[in-house]
């Protein structure tokens, strides 16, 4: 940029615009080399713009729509209002969803550990049963049992194929092609 396009800018008119609920000021300049204005916010306090680029603040989503250019008009501080109650009556409702989910999941594993303890007591007695029946065999048999599976030469798992007589003849086939449009 030359001297003398920065000394233009500088002395632009720039129109203030308006301000949202934290006290950051928006302002519009004209520019004549392209049409578009140039929207700017000069936050409350200086030290405030390393707070919004770092991602701690973040200015209401009406006014980044408006400094973007997607939204033409800069919002009213009724409508910044509304929305800052609007979220303050989500936020309620989230807390409140989150408290009635953790009370179910408490109940849900008040009711698992329950279960888990009348079965302890009756498992004692199966599991009696079950070991006798385990000790009967030595335990090398058992182990060898158990990796190689029972095979049957009967049984392929692989379809059959067809013998010779089959008469299937496969057709010819081209897929339709269709306008686009009305």
């Amino acid at each position: 940029m030359t001297f003398l396009t920065r000394l233009l800018q500088r002395f632009r008119p720039t129109r203030y615009v308006g301000q949202d609920l934290a006290g950051n000021r928006f302002y519009e300049q004209t520019n004549t080399a392209n049409g578009r204005p140039r929207r700017t916010v000069q936050y409350r306090n200086p030290e405030d713009v390393w707070q919004y680029i770092g991602g701690r603040q973040k200015l209401a989503i009406q006014w980044s729509t408006w400094l973007s250019h997607t939204r033409q008009h800069p919002p009213t501080l009724e409508e910044l209002q509304t929305d800052a109650e609007r979220q303050r009556r989500v936020q309620a409702n989230v807390a409140l969803i989150e408290a009635r989910d953790r009370e179910e999941r408490a109940q849900v594993l008040r009711l698992q550990q329950e279960s888990n303890t009348a079965k302890s007591i009756e498992r004692p007695r199966e599991l009696v049963g079950i070991h006798q029946q385990e000790t009967q065999y030595p335990l090398e048999e058992q182990a060898q049992s158990e990796m190689v599976p029972e095979h049957n030469n009967n049984t392929s798992p692989l379809p059959k194929m067809g013998t010779g007589t089959d008469t299937y003849e496969p057709e010819a086939w081209t897929p339709r092609t269709h306008a686009r449009g009305g």
